[in-house]
């Protein structure tokens, strides 16, 4: 999960942090994100295929009835 520090140019108190994971046969996805202003910013994509481990960096923003849908097909593009 990230952390906000006091440098930070986003106001802890506008931010939402969160978790989604969803899971199938092959595959688990956790991503940690933030939510402002009904956009969501992802952050880290930590997933396991066939039990190896991976961990992205995942430079996107969508809203949050995107990301749901995403996480919910198993993808993070």
């Amino acid at each position: 999960m990230l952390s906000l520090d006091e440098s930070s140019e986003l106001q802890p108190d506008k931010v939402s942090a969160d978790r989604v994971s969803t899971a199938t046969e092959s595959n688990v996805v956790f991503a940690d994100f933030f939510e402002l202003k009904n956009k969501v910013l992802i952050s880290m994509a930590n997933f396991a295929i066939n039990r190896v481990s991976y961990t992205l960096t995942v430079k996107s923003v969508s809203t949050m009835e995107q990301l749901r849908k995403k996480c919910a097909n198993g993808k993070l593009t």
